[in-house]
């Protein structure tokens, strides 16, 4: 591992993020990767008390004050803030955030889709499979995190 990969790797967990995971993404096409050979995965694990409330709360309502949304914020935060730095040092760097989708025009809001799902990484990290309702599962977690990536060129 690199110096700047250790690097990061210590930033986030002084994040408090669950896991960091570099990702090589090469094989990708041009569309997906955007030239850049790497991405750099992060999850935080949602709260498995606000899991339990929502499985027992008859019609729950999901709302932006929640814990999920809150944990959503969060993780998109920490990568836009990695990402920044990472710029400003002189690195590539594009941020798969909601803020970094918007900024790049990255996301297509009537399908709802974009180029490179975070589930896409997720996946090419080994850390976790897609289950029966299409969420994205790890043995530690199960579907219970928010996950964020970012390219780089690292």
């Amino acid at each position: 591992m690199s110096n700047i990969s250790i690097e990061i790797e210590q930033q986030l967990k002084n994040e408090h993020v669950d896991f960091v995971h570099f990702v090589d993404i090469s094989m990708l096409g041009i569309k997906q990767n955007r030239g850049l050979p790497f991405a750099i995965l992060i999850g935080i694990a949602i709260n498995p008390h606000f899991l339990q409330m929502v499985c027992n709360t008859p019609n729950y309502t999901h709302t932006i004050e929640d814990e999920y949304a809150q944990t959503e914020s969060r993780v998109g935060l920490i990568a836009d803030k990695l990402a920044t730095h990472l710029i400003s040092s002189g690195y590539k760097a594009l941020f798969q955030s909601d803020n970094g989708l918007l900024a790049e025009n990255a996301f297509d809001f009537e399908t709802k889709t974009s180029a490179l799902p975070h589930k896409t990484i997720a996946i090419l990290s080994g850390i976790g499979y897609i289950g029966k309702s299409n969420l994205f599962i790890t043995e530690e977690f199960g579907a219970a995190q928010c996950l964020v990536f970012f390219y780089r060129n690292l």
